[in-house]
Formats: C-alpha cells, structure tokens, sequence
C-alpha cells in the first residue's frame, strides 16, 4: 500500500514537472492555451486514477489517447510556426540584401525595401514575387540600372519591382 501511494506520487510529480518545463518552453500564444488545458486533464486523470482503480475503470488509456492526440496537434501547430518564422527571416535577409545593393547604385540613404515570396506553390515556394522599393529616386536611367541588377542578381522580372 505504501509502495503504491510512493508510486502514485512520484507519477504526480512527474507530470507537474513534465508540466512545468512545457510551460517555460513554449512561447506565449494559443497553443499554450490548449497545452495547458491537455496537461490539466492529465493531471486530474492522474490524480484520480487510484480512485479509477477501485471501481474499475482503465484511465491509461484514456491518458494515451490524450497524449498521441496532444503529440499530433502540438507538432502540427509547431510546423506552421516555423514555416512563418523561416519566411519572415528570409523576406527581411533580403530586404537587408537588396537595400545594400540600391545602396550601391544609388546614394540615397532612405531606401526601404518591402519583398514579398511565394508561399503557397510548393514548385515556386521561396521565389520572390513582388519587391516595392521606397526611395527618392527619380531619373529613369538610375531605375532601369536598379532594374538591371535585380534582375540579374535575383532572377526577379522588373514587372515584379515596385518603385514608391
């Protein structure tokens, strides 16, 4: 009896700590939300699961289910949180990137460049689709210049480049 109650415990412990550790690791949002409701349940089922014993009931597999299905959303959720964070830190690397090269060409210390990438056609996934330039630049020949370089350094048609 004693040895069970130890068992018990230790299994409680296990999972506030299990808990507690998710609770650091995952970043503020909506998927906290759910996680946290999920390890809730599973410390009430652990929590009753004695109880559960005497009167017959299999509350570990209940727990299982709970978990495989928790796994799957968690890792689900996780891949879309990824994709956008990759996407986000390549659109500003190039921003970064063509904003330099302008830069090279073009004096003009207020340039702010805006791209925009493909994200939903796997074949062209990444592929620039539109970038919009901001700058005070207004000799044509300076801009066709621009053109040319991206063009030639990103493999971007200059219908795709926006000049504001």
């Amino acid at each position: 009896m004693i040895n069970a109650i130890k068992e018990w415990s230790l299994h409680l412990a296990g999972i506030i700590i299990f808990g507690s550790v998710c609770e650091m690791i995952l970043p503020s949002g909506s998927l906290k939300k759910y996680v946290n409701i999920v390890l809730g349940i599973i410390l009430i089922l652990a929590m009753t699961q004695p109880l559960s014993r005497l009167l017959g009931f299999n509350t570990s597999e209940i727990v299982d289910e709970i978990d495989r299905h928790n796994a799957y959303v968690s890792h689900s959720q996780m891949d879309d949180i990824q994709k956008e964070q990759i996407i986000n830190l390549y659109c500003k690397n190039l921003n970064v990137d063509i904003e330099k090269t302008i830069q090279n060409v073009n004096e003009n210390h207020n340039i702010k460049v805006n791209t925009e990438v493909e994200q939903d056609n796997i074949e062209s996934f990444g592929e620039i689709s539109c970038i919009n330039i901001e700058a005070e630049i207004t000799d044509d020949e300076e801009k066709e210049e621009i053109l040319k370089i991206i063009r030639e350094r990103y493999g971007v048609d200059k219908k795709k480049v926006r000049f504001k």
